[in-house]
């Protein structure tokens, strides 16, 4: 078994296959020794399953280029390797799993996604009902749809964004969401979206930290997958923002570039939002 810590330092290694550990443990705030013993740890689950291994020569490391290959889409190649999450983590990707579902979802399927058993999946569900309750959801299940989250559509955007902040919080958040677009076959665009974000910024002089906008990109992609409409009044955000404003004309065009069809409701939603970050900052 390999856990979600060392598939995030993995996943480090194979964005800079060619690096320095010195530089590295600075990167990282952690020991040089620490992060050559986890390496040795993913060479001896790379070696298991017939992967070429990762090489320490003094104080450099070097990822070969098959293995970058291999694993480009890491989320992928593990979606059939036993893998550890804790309780919390169960409970975000349940909860985004089923936000941003395109079939029904049953017990089975999370316990395939999680890898773990049928009582863990109904403790995690029993859990995360309480949690869907802050945000005025309810986490409900019917025979004909399977699991699904009522409660009005902003309401589930609001807590599938702030569960969003809490995974890039950690190491391994970026893999965890990964692995989420991984389970109904999607690439993620976070990357390409964030410089398009930052080259929009520039032009229209807003100043965001680079941060919140891979926040605010992961749920517009979320967002792109739901593919789910604003159905309710939306006056609150139209008081407040102007077509006209710098706001709605760049939250307009970041949403365009990413989703064919946009309608009005998604970018006050989404220029309401970026202004209460903006106020934060």
């Amino acid at each position: 078994m390999i856990d979600n810590r060392l598939l995030a330092l993995l996943g480090v290694l194979i964005e800079m296959p060619k690096f320095y550990l010195t530089e590295l443990s600075i990167l990282l705030n952690r020991e040089r020794k620490g992060i050559e013993k986890d390496i040795q740890e993913i060479n001896h689950y790379l070696q298991k399953n017939d992967f070429p291994l990762i090489s320490i020569k003094d104080n450099l490391y070097i990822v070969p280029e098959i293995l970058i290959k291999e694993f480009n889409a890491p989320e992928k190649k593990l979606k059939h390797t036993q893998i550890y999450l804790n309780e919390i983590e169960r409970l975000q990707l349940i909860y985004l799993v089923t936000f941003i579902r395109k079939s029904e979802l049953s017990n089975f399927h999370y316990q395939e996604f999680l890898q773990v058993s049928k009582n863990t999946v109904l403790t995690d569900i029993r859990k995360l009902r309480e949690d869907c309750r802050t945000f005025d959801l309810i986490f409900s299940y019917s025979r004909k749809k399977g699991y699904f989250i009522q409660g009005s559509e902003i309401n589930k955007r609001k807590m599938a964004f702030d569960i969003i902040t809490s995974l890039l919080e950690a190491s391994n958040g970026k893999w965890i969401l990964k692995y989420l677009m991984s389970y109904w076959n999607e690439e993620s665009d976070v990357k390409i979206l964030v410089e398009k974000m930052k080259e929009e910024a520039t032009q229209y002089s807003i100043s965001l930290v680079e941060d919140r906008l891979t926040e605010i990109a992961y749920m517009i992609v979320l967002i792109k997958i739901r593919n789910k409409k604003i159905e309710e009044n939306i006056e609150k955000y139209t008081d407040n923002i102007s077509q006209t404003s710098t706001i709605f004309q760049y939250c307009k065009s970041i949403l365009t570039s990413i989703i064919n069809k946009v309608n009005k409701e998604e970018v006050y939603f989404l220029s309401s939002f970026l202004l209460t970050i903006l106020s934060s900052l």
